[in-house]
């Protein structure tokens, strides 16, 4: 049997993440997702920091659900502390990130604040902290944002801190204020999570920012056929198109929801597997995506046997055609005779012609390939008969076969129960390479009755014995 074994050629990406480099405040930034931004804040080395995406969300939309959200704290409010937790929250993303699992798991109607962004290429909603340096660095990005987008107007934002179950926090936007005007709660207001409108009847904002540095989950291409094995050989797996990954492999599973997955590496499957998951998996410090879940087929070699005529009369002398199921994707069909009889084929061909010249027996074969490997059959000519009639199954319980060979034209067959008495007659018309003739014996008791036969000069007289344990009619064909 063929085997084909797994190979695993993994070509892990970074093309599209952002090297380290050097940025400005107000740089646009290009993406290799091709969405732009501009630079708002940059750490001390000016390599990593955030971008402002150039326009505001096209939504106009609530924060999202009230209640508690996994994992999401509450930022503290205005307080003696002069803002100062609400100015340090600075997990936009991460909030981002748990915001959008929990709308989804509480079937949440949509858009809310934290869908309405390209989340999946980095862009996300910023925390309070961050729209905080967004107001307060607008002199360095704002001429930029003329140029190339749109300024952020006298507007409340959205950001994705929260305050309690039932607000969120947002900014209100305008002309830039000095630093120390913040420590006494400047644009900062809570606002319920579900607002749309303010009291100016103005939609509340989103502009979504990004990380400099952000590095993309794992891009993964869709496997687009069904995974077919061969019985009891490893899956023959093709390598998705991937992109930002650092790790990667394949599992299988017996639910398609891959709740108990086992990995995949090259394993034989058997029959057992048919049936079964497959799915492609690749991860980054992001997290892990996975592929489109596709169906494992285990496939057997599929076969047939030989058609054509075994038992030829010794005086025919001619071509005989000899066949075999055609076989779906089979890559070839190859023919061997053991005697030299002559024999013609085209190995794209499921049949085969014999010229039959001479007396004696060959035995003739044939090997079909699939991709699953190969089988073999064969079959026994007999180019050997005398002109005569063979019965069988006999013994027998009533159902059995008159063949006849050499015996050409009219031919009488009478059948006479032990007694001697004629209890059937009818005629047939016979062919020297030979004639079968199905017969059953109905309702009548089990003993010996004879067959006889006669063609021209030819006459034959054959004992059939009918076992008890047998109900059968007499039929005739």
């Amino acid at each position: 049997m063929k085997r084909i074994f797994l190979t695993l050629l993994i070509s892990l990406s970074t093309a599209f993440a952002l090297s380290a480099q050097e940025y400005h405040l107000g740089q646009v930034v290009t993406n290799p997702d091709g969405s732009q931004g501009v630079v708002f804040y940059l750490n001390e080395d000016n390599t990593s920091g955030w971008m402002v995406a150039l326009h505001d969300a096209a939504s106009i939309c609530p924060w999202g659900p009230i209640g508690d959200i996994d994992g999401l704290d509450n930022v503290a409010p205005v307080n003696s502390d002069f803002l100062s937790t609400v100015f340090l929250d600075y997990d936009g993303f991460d909030h981002t990130q748990k915001i959008r699992t929990f709308c989804e798991n509480t079937n949440y109607y949509s858009p809310c604040a934290a869908n309405v962004m390209n989340f999946d290429n980095g862009w996300y909603l910023p925390s309070a902290g961050q729209l905080k340096w967004l107001y307060v660095n607008a002199i360095f990005y704002e001429q930029a944002l003329k140029e190339v987008g749109e300024v952020m107007g006298l507007k409340t934002y959205w950001s994705s801190s929260v305050q309690t179950d039932g607000k969120a926090w947002g900014v209100m936007f305008g002309a830039p204020y000095p630093m120390e005007h913040w420590a006494w709660n400047a644009g900062f207001t809570a606002i319920n999570r579900e607002s749309m409108l303010d009291n100016s009847g103005l939609g509340y904002a989103v502009r979504a920012i990004r990380n400099l540095d952000f590095s993309p989950l794992p891009i993964i291409g869709i496997l687009e056929t069904p995974a077919a094995i061969c019985y009891q050989n490893p899956l023959d797996l093709v390598m998705p198109t991937l992109s930002h990954a650092d790790t990667c492999g394949w599992e299988i599973a017996e639910d398609p929801s891959f709740s108990d997955p086992i990995a995949y590496s090259g394993q034989d499957l058997d029959a057992s597997y048919d049936g079964w998951y497959l799915r492609f998996w690749a991860s980054n410090e992001e997290g892990t995506r996975y592929s489109n879940v596709v169906t494992i087929t285990v496939e057997g070699i599929p076969t047939s046997e030989i058609h054509g005529q075994q038992d030829i009369y010794y005086f025919i002398n001619d071509v005989f055609t000899y066949s075999i199921d055609t076989i779906p994707d089979a890559y070839g069909y190859e023919w061997h005779i053991d005697n030299g009889w002559p024999l013609n084929y085209s190995p794209d061909s499921p049949q085969c012609e014999v010229r039959i010249f001479s007396k004696g027996q060959a035995t003739l074969s044939v090997r079909v390939y699939t991709k699953c490997g190969f089988f073999e059959k064969s079959i026994l000519i007999r180019h050997d008969l005398e002109p005569g009639v063979i019965i069988y199954p006999n013994p027998n319980f009533g159902k059995f076969n008159i063949q006849l060979f050499g015996l050409e034209g009219r031919t009488l067959i009478e059948v006479h129960n032990y007694l001697g008495q004629l209890i059937d007659q009818f005629e047939v018309q016979s062919a020297l390479n030979g004639l079968t003739i199905p017969y059953s014996l109905s309702g009548k008791a089990a003993g010996v009755y004879v067959v006889t036969i006669t063609n021209g000069y030819e006459h034959y007289n054959k004992k059939v014995l009918k076992e008890s344990g047998g109900s059968y009619g007499i039929t005739h064909y």
